[in-house]
C-alpha cells in the first residue's frame, strides 16, 4: 500500500508491505474461532434448556386442577386432545427457535448461519422442538 501526501512543496511517500502470518499465528486465529464458536454453541444449549422446564409447568398445574380427565369425561377422543396439546406446545416452541435464528443472524455466526449451515440449525432448532414437547 503506498500512501503520498504533499505539504507546500514538500511530498511524503510511505510504502506498507505487511507480512503475511506465520503458521502460529494462523492457528492461533483458528484456534480462537473455533473456540468463540464452542462458547456460543453451549450458551445456547443452556438457554434452550429452559423451554422444556416452561412446558412441565403445565403439566403440574394439570395434574392439580384435573383438566385433562374432565376433557376425557366430556367425550373428547384420548387421540385429539393429545395432537391440540402437541400442536400448541409446539406453537410455543416456535416462538423462542426464531428469536435464536434472529440473534444468530444479527450477530453474523457464520458457523451457524452460512449458507450451507443456517438449514442445519433450523433443522436441529426443530427436531428439537419434537423431541421436548412429547
Amino acid at each position: 500500500m503506498v500512501v503520498t501526501g504533499k505539504i507546500g512543496d514538500t511530498s511524503i511517500s510511505v510504502s506498507n508491505h505487511p507480512l503475511n502470518l506465520t503458521k502460529e499465528q494462523l492457528s492461533f486465529v483458528a484456534m480462537a474461532t473455533t473456540s468463540t464458536d464452542v462458547v456460543v454453541s453451549i450458551c445456547v444449549i443452556f438457554a434452550m434448556s429452559f423451554i422444556p422446564a416452561s412446558f412441565v409447568l403445565f403439566l403440574i398445574q394439570e395434574r392439580v386442577s384435573k383438566a385433562k380427565h374432565l376433557q376425557f369425561v366430556s367425550g373428547v377422543n384420548p387421540a385429539v386432545y393429545w395432537l391440540a396439546n402437541f400442536a400448541w406446545d409446539m406453537c410455543n416452541y416456535i416462538i423462542p427457535c426464531l428469536i435464536v435464528i434472529v440473534i444468530f443472524l444479527c450477530f453474523q455466526q457464520k458457523a451457524y448461519v452460512s449458507p450451507p449451515n443456517l438449514p442445519a440449525l433450523i433443522l436441529l432448532l426443530v427436531l428439537y422442538g419434537w423431541s421436548i414437547t412429547p
